[in-house]
């Protein structure tokens, strides 16, 4: 665990939400490294002691949000919510966050062929997070003989796929990987209508 009294750690917390607020007010393409170390009055050699350029700092206010994230549906899940809540929570919080600060996830969309394998590694340890946590939740949920006859990491896993391959459903349509502001809405309402319809069908099994 992070020792919150290191100074050095409060730096580079203080330098992670600093560029997170210009990221988001400017997107990646726009930010440089001189005017974050200007917001921070900071000297750009010393900026670049803890982050040595710009796709590194990127990274590391990816896994801060990342960090976040997680802690927020850990707790939810501690909270006892349904299967059905915790779900529809990982599918508002996501939203949320992607459209309230949409210009921070233009490096998805300027490098969408070409995400670095250490940004794919966060993204695939939240999905792993998820899918745990909320196996979990579901396993108290559902009686024993239903979790001895069922593998419920296997349900979970396919409410997951079916939620994402409406963002990927469409090659005619040539839909990008990171959609555009309109699509994004779009993309939420048909979510959360496959979700509703996906938890009925759980619910009966």
């Amino acid at each position: 665990m992070e020792n919150a009294t290191d100074p050095q750690e409060i730096k580079k917390n203080q330098i992670l939400e600093a560029a997170y607020k210009r990221f988001s007010q400017l997107g990646y393409s726009k930010t440089t490294m001189n005017d974050l170390a200007g917001d921070l009055s900071m000297s750009k050699a010393l900026l670049y002691y803890y982050f040595p350029d710009k796709s590194q700092l990127y990274t590391g206010v990816i896994r801060k949000l990342s960090a976040e994230y997680l802690l927020a549906l850990q707790h939810k899940v501690d909270q006892n919510c349904t299967i059905n809540d915790a779900f529809y929570f990982i599918l508002q919080r996501i939203h949320r966050t992607v459209s309230s600060h949409y210009n921070f996830f233009d490096y998805f969309r300027l490098n969408q062929q070409n995400i670095p394998d250490v940004i794919w590694d966060v993204l695939r340890e939240i999905h792993q997070t998820e899918i745990n946590l909320l196996t979990a939740l579901y396993r108290k949920q559902v009686s024993d003989t239903f979790a001895e006859t069922h593998d419920l990491q296997e349900i979970i896993e396919l409410v997951f796929k079916s939620l994402d391959s409406v963002q990927h459903s469409s090659d005619k349509q040539k839909q990008p990987f990171f959609p555009d502001a309109v699509q994004l809405e779009t993309i939420y309402t048909q979510k959360k209508l496959l979700l509703q319809i996906l938890m009925q069908g759980l619910n009966n099994l």
